[in-house]
Parts: C-alpha cells; structure tokens; sequence
C-alpha cells in the first residue's frame, strides 16, 4: 500500500501503514490526519477497495480518489446510501425466501463496512483540534451514522421478513399435512365401509 508521492506526512503514520488497504481507521500524528476508508464493498467478494486521505496541519486535503478531496469523501457516503436504498428497494418488492435472503447476504457487509467508516469518521473528528475541521467532518460522520442506522434497521427488517416468511411456509405446509392426514383417513373410512 502506497502512499501518493508529494505526501510529506509524519514517519509516525508511514510506519503504520501495511501492505494492504486493511481496516478502515484514523491515524493522526503531528496535527496530520490520515483516513483509511473502503468503497462499497462489492457484491461476493471480502475484497475491499481502499481511498486514502489526508489533511495537513494547514488544512489542506488531499485524496487518492479522483477529484477534490472534500467531495471524494462525501461521495464515499453517498454511494454508501445508494447501496443502502437500491437494497431496501429489493427488500420491499422481494417475494421469495431467496430474494429476501439475497438482501440479507448483500447487506451483511455493507452493515459492518458502514458502521466502520462511522466510527473511523467519529474518531478523526475527536482526534483533530481545529474547529473548522472538527465541523467538517462531523458533517460526514452524521451523514455516515445516519445511513448506518439506516442499514441496521433495513438488516432487522430483512431478518424479520425472512423469518415471518420461513413461518408462513411452514403454517402452509402443515396445513398442507393436516388435508393430507384428513383425506387420507376419509378413504381410510370410505374403504372400510365399502368393503363391509
């Protein structure tokens, strides 16, 4: 994992760094901020895409994502909500136990992803001493928590159907065996009076 060339950060936050994305953090060292945060995860895959950014102690921003850094970041939430919709949008039109289950498979990783970049947004607004700064990106760690909650409650919900909809087939089926039980005892009655 490399950091951009023209970074001149702390010794301290290079140190700290491995050779992989790794969990989503903050690292601060010397009023220098430096974010590790992932995209969306990917659908099926526990591969993580990673973006870096950095704020000097002047306030500058930097990011290894395209475009300016302060939207990069918030893109990084707003696509984070945009998963969240498109599955709450599949949860409500789902009808099967396979596509209700298929929400809760995707929204598993997304769950932990975003209540992650939560957190790791909520420590780097404790960890940086400007004001300004701390408003900022409390700004985005509002945003974050906001689609986190989002999250888990769409993952309750999706849990809930699925388990109301294991319940129902199951009434179905037993119901199913009840008819079953009583047809077959009818002929059972029939055949013996028949053959009296």
């Amino acid at each position: 994992m490399k950091v951009p060339p023209g970074w001149d950060m702390p010794r301290e936050i290079r140190a700290r760094l491995g050779d992989r994305f790794g969990r989503q953090r903050e690292i601060e060292a010397d009023g220098h901020l430096f974010l590790v945060l992932h995209k969306v995860p990917a659908a099926g895959t526990s591969q993580r895409e990673g973006v870096f950014f950095w704020r000097s102690p002047t306030g500058e921003w930097r990011s290894t994502d395209r475009g300016q850094p302060r939207p990069a970041l918030q893109e990084i939430v707003d696509a984070y909500e945009t998963a969240v919709n498109q599955l709450s949008e599949k949860h409500e039109f789902a009808n099967t136990a396979v596509e209700r289950f298929s929400v809760l498979e995707r929204i598993g990783p997304l769950n932990r992803a975003l209540r992650n970049l939560a957190d790791t947004l909520q420590r780097a607004r404790d960890s940086v001493d400007d004001v300004a700064a701390k408003h900022e990106i409390q700004f985005y760690a509002d945003h974050a928590g906001d689609v986190a909650r989002t999250c888990e409650l769409l993952q309750a919900d999706a849990r809930n159907s699925l388990d109301f909809h294991i319940a129902r087939q199951g009434e179905i089926q037993a119901a199913h065996s009840r008819e079953t039980e009583r047809a077959g005892h009818r002929l059972n009655v029939w055949r013996r009076s028949f053959f009296r």
